[in-house]
């Protein structure tokens, strides 16, 4: 049967559309890898971490291991996200939930059940805490999306706080689910949540063991120090850690709002100050269109996103067309 030319929509199932296709694609990313660098290596994400900084995300997540590997050194208590590959995937500190929903401080550590004070728990079981952890990180740029609110998924497609998780079997609340199955996979070694356990142990059985303990238990402590300091901050004079000031792809200018008790914007006087001393009024800008032959000359916009460093389509493109995020 003869055929016309082909329409908009009709699928070519030839060979030479698809290669065209490859090839773009690797043009595309040569000119990536070319003008920001290749990032899976270490001299590429140490390069993007002194540019752009960590994600908001990736940053509480680090300080969660951090804050984890500080009580456990402390304590002599190495409590870890551990799975079959025998890699620890995650560090585990007091205020990690379990899967009953309670932290780990509502647990008795000392005992060797791990028992909850608060329910009828039968042990401690980790389960992940951020959408970052299982590869769900573009959830949180998702203007309506709270991280008090999500949990993990089982394969009904219902979150785990909509299912009985302090019963002996999680039945789902919203469908005809009898059971918990997680629907998702660690971000650090790919593997389902089933193939996870959480270990307990002290300083003496992990050195048995060949694993870290100490400072070297510590996040990013086998890299390059930069990267210590530019995720965690770098040492003073004291001794105590400070983070770097946020640069031009990090920081977000918002203007700032009176206080309760203020009245039309004004700088509340010091208590230093003497009362005689008047306190200026903050001048806001008039709100009347300029004058003619005044008018301002319009903004440059960035070519690049802020958030992920893609090209915007057009000049007048006014979202990302990866992440969505507002060009400004």
């Amino acid at each position: 049967m003869l055929r016309g030319p082909p329409r908009y929509g009709d699928i070519d199932e030839s060979d030479e559309v698809h290669e065209e296709i490859r090839e773009v694609g690797r043009q595309l990313h040569g000119q990536i890898v070319e003008k920001y660098g290749q990032g899976t290596t270490e001299q590429g994400i140490l390069e993007g971490l002194r540019q752009h900084g960590a994600a908001p995300g990736g940053q509480k997540m680090m300080n969660s291991e951090l804050a984890a590997a500080l009580w456990s050194i402390e304590n002599d208590l190495y409590v870890s996200w551990r799975s079959v590959t025998g890699n620890d995937c995650c560090r585990v500190g007091p205020e990690s939930r379990c899967f009953c929903g309670c932290p780990l401080r509502a647990h008795d550590t000392s005992s060797r059940r791990v028992a909850c004070g608060e329910c009828r728990c039968a042990g401690y079981q980790y389960v992940p805490c951020r959408p970052e952890e299982i590869g769900f990180g573009h959830l949180t740029r998702r203007k309506e999306f709270n991280i008090n609110q999500w949990s993990p998924k089982c394969r009904c497609k219902h979150g785990l706080h909509e299912h009985q998780r302090r019963a002996a079997r999680p039945k789902c609340t919203a469908c005809s689910c009898f059971t918990y199955e997680p629907d998702w996979a660690c971000v650090c070694c790919d593997k389902k949540g089933e193939d996870h356990s959480t270990e307990f142990e002290t300083a003496a059985d992990r050195a048995a063991d060949g694993r870290s303990v100490g400072e070297s238990y510590k996040p990013l402590a086998g890299l390059d120090p930069e990267f210590t300091d530019l995720v965690f901050g770098g040492r003073n004079a004291a001794g105590t850690r400070v983070l770097r000031a946020p640069n031009a792809h990090q920081q977000r200018v918002k203007p700032a709002r009176p206080k309760a008790g203020q009245q039309g914007g004004a700088l509340p006087s010091s208590s230093s100050s003497s009362s005689s001393q008047a306190v200026a009024p903050r001048i806001m800008p008039s709100s009347r269109a300029p004058a003619s032959g005044s008018s301002r000359p319009p903004r440059s916009l960035p070519a690049q996103c802020n958030s992920c460093a893609v090209s915007f389509t057009s000049p007048t493109a006014k979202f990302c067309p990866n992440c969505g995020t507002k060009r400004t």
